[in-house]
């Protein structure tokens, strides 16, 4: 995820072969891509919704009223997380009350985990001043959860983000599949989550690249039966079909899918809902 990221950092990179300057902001941008790679962004995942034609359902969202409930760092730092999805969820669809709602959430949440220096002057007027124009709702919520990302990233607090990081996937995983009532194998939101195998493959590699910290480890563990699932999930080689343009070329290569049954589908659906329950219960102990 956080694709658009990606190729923005990519662009970047370039530099003169005279200036140690460029060679220095070259360094930054490898290493932003990098994080931005592995670290999934709940915005992202929402960019489909309103192009499968998804009802908003309100009832999905972490209310925003149990913020009062998580009273240890951990428990508070990874619904963080839930609520910066939820804020993308809402932002997605337009909806303008619910996003003001979500933004002041994560804003005085990230008071009690210690990153409220991530909502600089200028992001705080921005939130404000947000109106209901849908790219508006959308880049500030995107530009929020990256400012929280980079300021967590530049401070070393690899545990923080990796929970962070955590409950924004979960939370985007459980509201697109709780908004999917009926299985269609060859539906566009289907697919996506399949695809979803490869972003949480992501997500593990920077838990494992950080779990000498005790409650990443844990974290691991707490979303071991959701890598069970997609473990299972089979990766199938499409072959590409020949057409009056490419007959009797050898062509190379060819295109991999991820399939999801309904079977497999609904027990993803059953466990994303599980584990999401506990945290935002704070049923979890990290």
């Amino acid at each position: 995820m956080a694709i658009s990221i990606f190729f923005i950092s990519c662009e970047n990179t370039s530099k003169s072969d005279n200036s140690d300057e460029d060679s220095t902001i070259t360094q930054l941008n490898e290493d932003e891509t990098r994080l931005f790679y592995l670290v999934p962004s709940p915005e992202d995942l929402f960019e489909f919704t309103s192009d499968a034609q998804l009802i908003f359902n309100p009832d999905i969202l972490n209310k925003s009223e149990n913020v009062e409930k998580y009273i240890d760092t951990k428990s508070k730092e990874i619904n963080f997380g839930i609520y910066a999805a939820d804020l993308a969820y809402c932002a997605a669809f337009s909806k303008n009350q619910e996003t003001v709602e979500y933004l002041h959430v994560v804003r005085t949440l990230s008071d009690k985990v210690g990153i409220s220096a991530a909502f600089d002057e200028s992001l705080i007027k921005r939130i404000e001043n947000i109106d209901d124009n849908k790219d508006s709702l959308k880049t500030v919520s995107s530009d929020t959860y990256y400012d929280i990302v980079t300021f967590l990233e530049k401070n070393d607090r690899v545990g923080t983000l990796s929970l962070i990081s955590t409950g924004g996937w979960i939370e985007s995983l459980y509201i697109v599949t709780n908004l999917i009532t009926k299985y269609q194998a060859n539906s566009a939101s289907i697919q996506r989550i399949a695809d979803q195998k490869i972003i949480f493959s992501n997500l593990i590699l920077y838990l494992e690249q950080n779990k000498e910290v005790e409650y990443v480890s844990k974290t691991l563990e707490l979303i071991s039966p959701i890598k069970q699932i997609f473990d299972e999930l089979e990766i199938v080689k499409i072959e590409t079909p020949k057409t009056p343009e490419n007959e009797g070329q050898i062509v190379v290569g060819g295109n991999t899918r991820i399939n999801i049954t309904e079977a497999q589908f609904k027990k993803l659906k059953e466990t994303i809902a599980k584990v999401r329950n506990n945290i935002t219960t704070n049923n979890v102990t990290l």
